[in-house]
């Protein structure tokens, strides 16, 4: 089973109508996951690795760092990206202090915008696993809506190391 992560750094209640306005989409895997991070190769294809560090319900693991970013202006303060997943193989999702989900396989998250122009950029983490010879590769979907508007829809790859027959 993998285990996937998003980073979800808080949630707002919802704010007036805004004409925000998203460019430089951008999703692949991360280099520096940390606040000044970005995404340094544009890819749906993640290989999982297991060269990254991560916190995971409270233990240190190896894993792999993708996510996405994207620019925007005309913004409200407070507007709130909402996305909506998709996974072809459930799996545990949590984040650095618990689980929070086994075996999901949809759902959603809400993040919100911080002031009226900006870089949004959301590192996100897989779980460093081996499969099975001939399990399928994880595809996750995902579309990002702000006031109902689709602003992104990518998708991601989970490709973990196969186990030798």
């Amino acid at each position: 089973m993998a285990v996937y992560v998003l980073l979800v750094s808080g949630f707002s209640a919802a704010h007036p109508a805004s004409a925000t306005e998203v460019s430089d989409f951008r999703s692949g895997l991360v280099c520096d996951p940390g606040e000044h991070g970005w995404i340094c190769l544009r890819t749906e294809d993640i290989h999982l690795t297991g060269q990254g560090r991560c916190v995971y319900a409270k233990q240190e693991m190896p894993c792999t760092w993708y996510g996405f970013s994207f620019k925007y202006s005309g913004n409200e303060p407070g507007t709130l990206l909402v996305c909506r997943y998709r996974s072809a193989v459930p799996s545990a999702l949590g984040n650095p202090k618990e689980v929070l989900m086994e075996d999901d396989a949809e759902g959603s998250y809400s993040l919100p915008l911080e002031g009226t122009q900006g870089t949004f950029y959301n590192p996100q983490y897989t779980i460093f696993g081996i499969r099975e010879p001939g399990q399928a590769v994880d595809t996750i979907t995902t579309r990002c809506s702000i006031e109902g508007k689709e602003v992104a829809n990518f998708r991601f790859n989970i490709i973990s190391a196969e186990i030798p027959e």
